[in-house]
């Protein structure tokens, strides 16, 4: 044990800390394992699944899972692999396939007068910012200049109330020496 002081102390406190991170940290890695056996189940399933696929093809015949991975076979396969992954299909079915390809465009078609709408208003919503801009902006060179006008309209008022003070003195003054 090093000599001196150390950095932390046992109180109250820091017990109180330390016991919520450990019932944090260990929330996380029961967290932890349950993902990774799920991820372990579904590496599991995708093995099975590739050694059903590779099953199929070689009782389709030689070569067939060769020509898969080249020329426009592959493409192909790729095409629809991407496809699957976008539309977050399991399978390549084309039943399976078409009828997520046939959903996306009835929603699409549902949804486009919406959407021409949604732009018709921003659009407009547009405009409208920039007349409110347009405006602001007349609004603020009418207080700028109601701005000056007062300061020359307090000046003009300052010189009149001290002649008016002086005018009103020199009665007073008058009215002493009558």
């Amino acid at each position: 044990m090093p000599d001196g002081v150390p950095d932390w102390e046992v109180t109250t406190e820091t017990q109180a800390v330390l016991s919520a991170l450990y019932i944090t940290n260990t929330s996380l890695e029961k967290d932890a394992v349950t993902e990774m056996e799920l991820l372990e189940q579904t590496r599991l399933e995708y093995e099975g699944e590739t050694a059903r696929c590779r099953g199929v093809l070689s009782r389709v015949g030689q070569g067939v899972e060769e020509s898969l991975s080249q020329g426009p076979a592959q493409a192909y396969s790729e095409v629809l692999t991407g496809l699957c992954s976008s539309l977050e299909l399991d399978t390549s079915s084309l039943v399976g396939i078409e009828t997520a390809v046939s959903d996306l465009v009835a929603s699409q078609a549902e949804s486009g007068p919406g959407v021409g709408k949604v732009k018709g208003e921003v659009e407009r919503m547009r405009s409208d910012t920039v007349l409110l801009y347009e405006r602001l902006a007349r609004l603020g060179e009418v207080v700028s200049l109601a701005g000056k006008e007062e300061r020359e309209e307090g000046g003009v008022a300052a010189d009149r109330s001290r002649k008016l003070e002086y005018i009103v003195a020199k009665c007073a003054d008058y009215r002493r020496g009558v």
